[in-house]
């Protein structure tokens, strides 16, 4: 409403000096007043279909459906979309999903895609005046095997959609 967009920054090196004593550099994010459309049609994105992003347990409803096109637009690094999701009735599991194996230093890139996926639910949810809680399931993190190495697929959170 203000006139503003944003833009994430990959490859981006910060000079030792420009990072707060205690913290490290994850992500760079640009942002101003846009020289053209701040938003973009759907169509014309290049994304990946529901279909590739989702394996669908149960037949959700509408609301839900239009988390997973908000999280379906999220911007990724090299917009590779590693999400993928598996739907029930009352709840999404968040996976990251690869064909390669990933090393520690690819892993937090794709920790960052599935929290601005996860973000983009979230604010999904709100819009649609839907509460939700976001867990960590033990059972489905206990899978887990080696949190720096993946397979194919690597559980991250779930959200659940209360009634």
């Amino acid at each position: 409403t203000k006139g503003l967009g944003t833009c994430y920054q990959g490859g981006i090196k910060l000079k030792a000096e420009e990072i707060p004593e205690g913290m490290c550099c994850a992500i760079v994010i640009a942002f101003g007043y846009a020289e053209r459309e701040l938003t973009r049609d759907a169509k014309k994105a290049k994304r990946k279909p529901l279909s590739k992003l989702c394996y669908f347990a149960e037949e959700p409803d509408l609301a839900i459906r239009d988390m997973l096109k908000s999280a379906r637009m999220a911007p990724s690094a090299i917009n590779r979309q590693p999400w993928h999701f598996h739907v029930w009735k009352d709840r999404i599991d968040l996976y990251i999903h690869a064909d390669n194996p990933f090393e520690k230093a690819t892993a937090n890139s794709y920790l960052i895609d599935m929290g601005i996926a996860l973000c983009h639910i979230m604010q999904s949810a709100d819009e649609q005046w839907k509460s939700i809680e976001v867990v960590r399931d033990a059972e489905l993190a206990e899978q887990v095997k080696d949190k720096h190495t993946l397979a194919k697929e690597l559980y991250v959170i779930s959200v659940k959609i209360k009634a």
